[in-house]
């Protein structure tokens, strides 16, 4: 998202909580003036590095626990940039709190996290949990050919 500068307003408003700076910062970057989804907090467990994104993108809230950013009332979906091996913890953390969440790839290291998903998302049928991958609007999908190419192989 880093870069693109699109706010299509979407008539709701949103509070977003990023973790995982590392990656995450091009999301709160992308986000900085959307008129209706407003990064309201960070987490990282960097503390540096949530005080300077805080900073430079005015992020009223930043956390080195996500356990305690998750506790927020104006946070609806939590953004999870974090490590692949932490994805599961963290979804299932958000989940618990009743976020909604955004999950960068991959979204599960395993078989059995994949059935932990399902587990979930069954479990927690109120919150809806999207996989993150803007990588498609890249190289062979970028086109229509390229696209059509794409859905045949994997039909």
């Amino acid at each position: 998202m880093e870069g693109h500068a699109r706010h299509t307003k979407i008539g709701k408003s949103f509070g977003i909580g990023v973790v995982g700076l590392g990656e995450g910062k091009g999301l709160v970057k992308g986000l900085h003036g959307h008129p209706d989804l407003s990064v309201v907090a960070v987490c990282d467990v960097n503390g540096e590095l949530v005080k300077k994104i805080q900073n430079e993108y005015a992020v009223p809230y930043g956390y080195t626990l996500l356990e305690e950013m998750v506790d927020r009332d104006d946070v609806d979906i939590i953004a999870i940039y974090t490590p692949d091996q932490l994805h599961i913890q963290h979804i299932k953390i958000a989940f618990e709190a009743g976020k909604h969440v955004i999950c960068t790839k991959p979204l599960v290291n395993s078989l059995a996290e994949a059935r932990e998903i399902l587990e979930l998302t069954n479990a927690y049928p109120d919150n809806q949990l999207l996989v993150g991958q803007s990588s498609r609007f890249f190289g062979v999908c970028s086109t229509k050919e390229g696209h059509s190419k794409a859905v045949n192989l994997v039909s």
